[in-house]
């Protein structure tokens, strides 16, 4: 569950130039807030990890939506509508998602989103309903949640409720923290089809743009395996922030920064051991994904996982280098080793 707290003074947010003081009557000035609302306070600053110009993200949820004739525009940065119009006092009244207000004296925003109670239940059934089909099929899974349903989900479980603490726990009780992290895990993982975009830049002699790629792939799996490790933050610009702050990570970190920084790749040698090595790298990251998997009751790991893969590749009508292939990579993920997935690109094997 989320760390939530229902007062009514907001805690002190620090920043690198000192620090920053809200109070709950500030925030909810722009919530227009009505008798069965639950008001939430999120974001990177909450969290610890903002910044000077960052934003305050706060959500209301609510029975519906606001009317635009019901705000006062003059009061705040922007006011946007549903269908992402920007709101002026001469456009006709319409229903209000996004209000932007800037606090006084700061380059900071506080953005207020409302989203209805049916909206979040429709999200945590969709997300439901994904879980269910993930835990069944190991191959590919494109089911996806939009980017702004993903962030929501994300600053759930990582807020302050200012308003309706008890309505909140209830609300939270409709989703998993688990499933929900299986699922954002699912959606990276083993991506196979990167890898067959940086085979056939390799294989064509595209030596940089298979250096591109393979470090495309090495920020993606580490996505994945952060996920495992609980991070709900599916945005990849606070990738390496939430790396720093996991425990036990710096032999990971150590590597993970000599990739993302292309180091030693002046030269084409050093090209092809960057690629080589970032294979290495990812080989290592469905190593370490393995038992976190088993550790998730409920979902396919180790033996389990190994019988779902190898039941859609014996019921497939195709026997191809493209399915072994695609089989042994992700294999790596439940516990078999194999070969090193640069053996199977000509000429690295011996880096």
């Amino acid at each position: 569950m989320s760390d939530m707290i229902e007062t009514s003074i907001m805690p002190t947010i620090s920043l690198p130039g000192g620090a920053l003081e809200l109070d709950t009557a500030f925030l909810l000035q722009s919530c227009y807030v009505q008798p069965d609302d639950i008001v939430v306070v999120a974001g990177t600053l909450i969290e610890g990890i903002g910044n000077a110009y960052s934003d305050i993200d706060v959500y209301v949820f609510t029975n519906s939506y606001r009317s635009s004739k019901t705000i006062d525009l003059e009061r705040h940065h922007r006011v946007i509508s549903v269908e992402r119009d920007i709101i002026r006092p001469e456009t006709d009244a319409c229903n209000v998602l996004l209000i932007h207000t800037v606090v006084p004296g700061t380059s900071i925003k506080v953005d207020v989103e409302f989203k209805t109670f049916a909206e979040v239940d429709s999200v945590f059934d969709r997300l439901r309903e994904i879980y269910r089909y993930a835990t069944r099929n190991l191959i590919l899974l494109t089911k996806r949640l939009t980017d702004r349903e993903e962030v929501m989900i994300h600053r759930l479980f990582n807020c302050i409720v200012l308003r309706g603490a008890d309505a909140f726990q209830r609300l939270m009780g409709r989703i998993s923290k688990q499933e929900y992290l299986y699922v954002a895990y699912r959606w990276v993982a083993s991506d196979f089809a990167i890898l067959l975009d940086l085979a056939g830049a390799w294989d064509s002699g595209d030596v940089d743009r298979a250096v591109e790629l393979a470090r495309e792939n090495v920020f993606i799996q580490t996505s994945g395996y952060l996920r495992l490790r609980g991070v709900t933050s599916l945005r990849r610009k606070w990738l390496l922030t939430y790396l720093r702050r996991l425990p036990d990570t710096a032999p990971l970190l150590a590597r993970f920064l000599d990739l993302a920084y292309l180091r030693d790749t002046d030269n084409d040698a050093g090209k092809r051991a960057f690629i080589a090595r970032s294979l290495d790298f990812v080989d290592y990251l469905f190593e370490l994904s393995s038992p976190l998997l088993a550790a998730m009751p409920g979902v396919p790991s180790g033996e389990s996982g190994l019988r779902l893969l190898e039941r859609d590749r014996a019921n497939s009508e195709f026997t191809n280098e493209y399915a072994a292939w695609e089989y042994e990579y992700r294999t790596k993920a439940y516990g078999q080793r194999g070969a090193p997935t640069r053996h199977r690109f000509k000429g690295l094997a011996s880096f």
